[in-house]
């Protein structure tokens, strides 16, 4: 399928640093109808700012030195308000549970029925101190000092609760904001390097999004009255095998379509963030201000998290998923019964094109190989 193009664009306006087009992929489009009209329409508004005007402008009215540097502030401004959001978030989440605290404590009164035995508390300690005797191990033998391998479980001790909590009452799982906070403490009071840092960041992003996903398919096993065991009996075996599976996929699919960061095939805006932090922010200013907007913009509930999105993804990109929002803005206004099934086609759409890019990278891994 070679003779698709992956996007529509303009060498006319390339070359006159519009950097704009439309990706040709079904997989945006699906994401757009899923999120909806106003988060793409605000991604979409982020495109705008740095495709259209910071980027072309800015250069020639002089407040940049060249079209890098406008690519460079536009990149650290989207990054900044991406992780403004997420702390946002925990500023959010703190605040309500300061005020939910009385609540909290009758609602812990009122399930004591479920409060676990002296002998059950007593095993999952022991099963808890080796688990964490073992991780222990493992990051030392991985090349982690004595001294950051105890920061970092003490920060992956915080952010996974943190994170296992603000996803099952907000939806919401920023576990690649909690990877720079705890990066960041680290590096308070240790220096680590390139290694050790990515080893840190991915270490709590990672048990971030598992105890996010565990602790919200409790929430929801409780519901159905599912039995807990049987859930953690399956969450782990579908660790062990995600994280096998995943990691090779990922592998593949950067071997297939190149490396990761702004201007690639493989924009990954989080993992590219994350990235940042480890190898130094170009534009410090630009990123702490651009931060301290996004805090401000998710307090007062704007989507500052797409709008930063927008400014760092690729505009064709971020044009396509727009398009999958107006597709669900015209849905919901004049075909409203058809919402559920469009959601279901583009739920087998998303997923379709995702397992056909790992397959094909596998594929030709392989043959590669």
């Amino acid at each position: 399928m070679a003779w698709i193009p992956g996007a529509l664009s303009s060498q006319w306006l390339y070359a006159r640093n519009f950097f704009i087009g439309i990706a040709v992929s079904p997989m945006a489009v699906s994401i757009g109808y899923m999120i909806g009209t106003l988060y793409t329409g605000v991604w979409f508004l982020g495109a705008v700012i740095a495709y259209v005007l910071i980027i072309p402008a800015g250069p020639a009215l002089g407040l940049f030195s060249s079209v890098d540097a406008a690519v460079n502030f536009k990149n650290t401004a989207g990054i900044g308000l991406m992780v403004g959001t997420g702390v946002g978030t925990l500023i959010a989440f703190m605040i309500g549970s300061i005020k939910k605290r009385k609540q909290s404590r009758a609602a812990e009164n009122a399930h004591a029925d479920f409060a676990a035995t002296p002998a059950a508390a007593k095993r999952e300690r022991i099963w808890t101190v080796i688990a964490v005797a073992i991780a222990f191990v493992f990051s030392i033998v991985s090349g982690l000092g004595v001294l950051p391998s105890i920061l970092m479980m003490i920060g992956v001790l915080a952010a996974s609760a943190m994170s296992a909590i603000i996803t099952g009452q907000t939806g919401i799982n920023p576990m690649e904001i909690f990877a720079i906070i705890v990066l960041l403490a680290v590096r308070v009071f240790v220096d680590v390097d390139v290694v050790g840092s990515f080893f840190i960041a991915a270490a709590v992003a990672v048990a971030c999004g598992y105890a996010g996903d565990l602790l919200n398919d409790y929430k929801t096993g409780a519901m159905l009255k599912t039995n807990p065991k049987a859930q953690l009996i399956s969450q782990i075996a579908g660790g062990i095998v995600g994280a096998v599976i995943a990691t090779l996929a990922m592998f593949a699919v950067i071997g297939q379509f190149g490396g990761v960061g702004p201007g690639l095939d493989l924009p990954a805006g989080q993992a590219f963030a994350v990235s940042q932090m480890v190898g130094g922010i170009g534009e410090p200013l630009v990123f702490w201000v651009a931060l301290g907007i996004g805090v401000l913009l998710n307090l007062l509930k704007v989507p500052s998290m797409t709008l930063g999105i927008g400014m760092y993804l690729p505009f064709e990109l971020s044009a396509i998923v727009f398009l999958g929002g107006l597709v669900r803005l015209i849905s919901d206004r004049f075909f409203p019964k058809a919402v559920g099934s469009g959601s279901i086609v583009a739920s087998g759409t998303l997923g379709g094109e995702g397992i056909t890019g790992v397959a094909i990278a596998i594929i030709k891994m392989i043959a590669g190989a």
